[in-house]
C-alpha cells in the first residue's frame, strides 16, 4: 500500500507534462512492483532508464514476458508474492510466496486476488539471503540491522521460501548486525532520505520514522 507514494500516477504526470513543466520524480532503484486491489486500479511500480520510479498500467502478458528469466528456466524463482497480514484494524507483517513462471502466471490472472502485491525477484549477491533494514529518524540520527540467513541458497535441506528469503519472525533463521555508522548506512540513508522528501512534497505527509529494506 506504500508503493503509490513512490510516483506519481500517469493521468497526474501527464497533466503536469501538458502544463509546461517537468514533473519531479524519485530517484530510487525499485524491484518491479504489481500492486493489486489498493483502492484502486492495478499498477506497476518500476525504475525507468534514467534512474526514476514510475507508475504505469500493464497487459499481464507483457508483465509476464518482462519477469520471464533469460535462461527461460521455468522453475527458476522469478518474483515474490506479498499478502498483507491485518490485525485490528492493521498491518502488521506480508504471507510471502517466492512464485516460478508458473506461480506469477497464476497470481496475475487470478480474479479473486484480495489486496497484494507481485514484485520481481532480485537474488542477493553472496551465498546468502540478507536485507538492509535502514531506519531513518526526524529527531535522532539513523541506524540499521543486517539481516542474515543462516542458511545458504544451496543449501538442500532448506524450502525455497527458507533459502530466498529473509524472516525476521523465525528468530532462529537469520543473524542480525546493528550499527549506528559505516558504509551500509551511508548508502541507503541518502536513500531513505530522498523517499522522505519527496513523499512529503507531494502528499502533505510528514514521517516522524520511516523503515526501509534494501538488498546488494
Amino acid at each position: 500500500m506504500f508503493f503509490k507514494f513512490l510516483a506519481l500516477k500517469p493521468d497526474l504526470e501527464q497533466d503536469i507534462i501538458n502544463s509546461g513543466k517537468q514533473p519531479k520524480r524519485l530517484r530510487l532503484l525499485v524491484p518491479d512492483t504489481i500492486v493489486i486491489n489498493d483502492n484502486d486500479n492495478t499498477y506497476w511500480v518500476y525504475t525507468d532508464t534514467e534512474g526514476n520510479v514510475r507508475r504505469s498500467t500493464f497487459h499481464d502478458s507483457d508483465l509476464i514476458e518482462k519477469f520471464k528469466s533469460q535462461s527461460n528456466d521455468e522453475k527458476e524463482i522469478i518474483a515474490v508474492y506479498k499478502q498483507p497480514v491485518v490485525r485490528n484494524g492493521r498491518v502488521e507483517e506480508n504471507n510471502i510466496e517466492v512464485l516460478n513462471l508458473e506461480g506469477l502466471e497464476r497470481s496475475l490472472f487470478s480474479k479473486s486476488l484480495n489486496q497484494c502485491c507481485v514484485q520481481r525477484f532480485i537474488k542477493c549477491r553472496g551465498p546468502k539471503a540478507f536485507i538492509c533494514r535502514s531506519i531513518w529518524c526526524r529527531n535522532k540520527p539513523p541506524y540499521v540491522y543486517i539481516i542474515t540467513n543462516k542458511r545458504s541458497y544451496q543449501d538442500p535441506k532448506e524450502n525455497d521460501i527458507s533459502k530466498f528469503i529473509t524472516n525476521s519472525q523465525r528468530k532462529d533463521s537469520y543473524v542480525p548486525f546493528y550499527s549506528s555508522s559505516g558504509k551500509h548506512l551511508q548508502d541507503t540513508n541518502k536513500f531513505m532520505n530522498n523517499i522522505v522528501k519527496f513523499i512529503e512534497g507531494h502528499s502533505g505527509l510528514i514521517f516522524d520514522e520511516l523503515i526501509g529494506d534494501f538488498i546488494k
